[in-house]
């Protein structure tokens, strides 16, 4: 969900200063850069698999720190 959340906000910053933050269209722009010969429909569908990887890696690792007590369950440790 915040995966998702963070999405919905790029896209509407992007669209609102005309600018490229819309990050899964980044990540395929990258697969591109890294000449990989995949058809532009299996990069798109790549590129949001890897945003969505990302995200769950993000969700991990702030688990394990709570978890384990690393950084305490506040919120300003939740606004990093």
């Amino acid at each position: 969900m915040a995966t998702s959340a963070m999405t919905l906000f790029s896209y509407i910053i992007s669209e609102s200063f005309k600018e490229l933050y819309k990050e899964p269209l980044l990540l395929k722009f990258i697969l591109d850069r890294l000449n990989f010969t995949f058809s532009e429909s299996l990069k798109s569908i790549c590129s949001w698999i890897i945003h969505y990887g990302i995200g769950l890696i993000f969700v991990i690792v702030y688990h394990i720190l709570w978890k384990y007590k690393i950084v305490p369950f506040t919120i300003l440790s939740g606004v990093y």
